[in-house]
């Protein structure tokens, strides 16, 4: 079932206050960061036992653009760092040479944003009706703010900044477009 912009803000919501009671817990009690990083820590970066596990700002950003964005930018916001962040670490850390900006490399950047693209046009086209030309351009527009973001963000966690980002910069440009949902399911 799709949820319509009040149960995704619910959801985002619920999810935040957990993921963000569960990090007052881990940095409260000894024995709960124990539990939790025994159940979790296959999943865990490092670092994630002293500092904000990245999973409480990607609920964050969620919560955030869902009540700032309609549902299509929301859902654009989730791919890019859904998919483009994943294939920026893997493309950068196995192929990339060319460094850009810190550790970040022009292939990982690239490939954020050719991938972040691709998975947003199948989204669209499954989703949405629309012209080729404002496909292409929401798009482009979504994949290159969330290259651009990830590849610079420094200041905060870019599982909090990348989705908020692009979900910001579609709900910016989506006036431009005539973007129909294919149900209204995805209004």
């Amino acid at each position: 079932m799709l949820l319509d912009m009040d149960q995704l803000r619910s959801l985002a919501l619920v999810c935040a206050v957990g993921a963000w009671t569960m990090e007052l817990l881990k940095q409260r009690s000894d024995a709960f960061k124990r539990i939790m990083f025994q159940v979790l820590g296959a999943i865990s970066r490092d670092g994630e036992q002293h500092n904000v596990n990245s999973a409480t700002w990607f609920m964050s950003a969620m919560l955030v653009i869902s009540w700032c964005n309609p549902k299509i930018a929301c859902c654009i916001g989730t791919i890019a760092l859904g998919v483009g962040d994943p294939a920026a670490a893997f493309v950068g850390s196995k192929f990339g040479s060319i460094k850009l900006y810190g550790k970040k490399t022009l292939e990982g950047t690239g490939a954020f944003a050719i991938v972040t693209c691709l998975a947003t046009v199948a989204y669209l086209s499954l989703f949405y009706e629309t012209s080729a030309t404002d496909m292409a351009l929401i798009s482009v527009t979504g994949a290159i703010t969330g290259a651009i973001a990830e590849l610079y963000c420094t200041f905060v966690d870019d599982n909090l900044f990348v989705p908020v980002a692009t979900g910001a910069a579609v709900t910016a440009v989506m006036g431009q477009f005539d973007i129909v949902p294919k149900s209204a399911a995805w209004r």
